[in-house]
């Protein structure tokens, strides 16, 4: 799979495409890989929110076979996984080109050591105005010090034509992140813009994916916090 796709409304696992349930992670907590992403710090772990979230989920699709589980090596994505792979008695796959954008909220380039140590307030703060900026402009090259949109989405790409390569005609849960499975969606459905849509923590989306065809089945889906009684981290 390139970064070239043309839709196809009609594909399916019959014919041989690879059925991707994008899932982001659940709600976590802000933590320090926001200022320094290479730093080999661990990522933040899911809130009790976020618990709750990944277990509605790992319930609600329950009676669904999958014929591999992949994650990010972040940690709330695996930690987001772990439920729903630990009831399916399925290993997860880590995939270390799903991490989510790396950028640096102190305007540093990537690599380069941190700067004066910055308080969680003021983390709090300049991580929602660095996103502010991205959402109004659509690209995270608009951030010093980030990723480059180009190479960005081509790692995403990469990776899910990896996994779609990997299992024609098979169902695939893929755990990973709401600026991955953006800038996902924009290749798909060719947008420049890397920020196209808000996404639930724990949301699926449904793509099908054979060589540079796709097909978009469903986006955003949150039955199982609804059916469970977990409240929106929007509402």
């Amino acid at each position: 799979m390139t970064a070239e796709f043309n839709l196809n409304p009609l594909l399916s696992r019959k014919n041989g495409a690879a059925e991707l349930y994008l899932i982001r992670h659940g709600d976590a907590l802000p933590g320090p890989e926001f200022v320094i992403p290479d730093s080999g710090l661990e990522s933040p772990p899911l809130t009790p929110l976020g618990k709750r979230q990944a277990a509605a989920l790992s319930r609600w699709w329950a009676d669904k076979r999958f014929d591999a589980l992949y994650s990010s090596p972040l940690h709330r994505t695996r930690e987001t996984a772990a439920p729903f792979a630990e009831i399916r008695a399925m290993e997860v796959i880590l995939e270390e080109d799903l991490r989510e954008i790396q950028f640096r909220i102190d305007g540093r380039p990537l690599g380069e050591q941190p700067g004066p140590e910055i308080s969680m307030p003021e983390m709090r703060r300049l991580y929602d105005e660095a996103i502010r900026k991205v959402s109004l402009e659509g690209r995270w090259s608009a951030l010093p010090g980030s990723e480059k949109s180009e190479a960005f989405r081509e790692r995403v790409t990469r990776a899910f034509g990896k996994i779609a390569g990997r299992h024609p005609g098979g169902r695939v849960a893929v755990f990973a992140h709401a600026g991955v499975i953006n800038v996902f969606l924009a290749a798909i459905l060719n947008q420049e813009r890397d920020l196209l849509f808000p996404l639930h923590n724990t949301a699926v989306t449904i793509v099908r994916c054979k060589d540079n065809q796709v097909s978009l089945v469903s986006f955003n889906d949150i039955s199982h916090l609804r059916e469970f009684g977990v409240r929106l981290e929007l509402e």
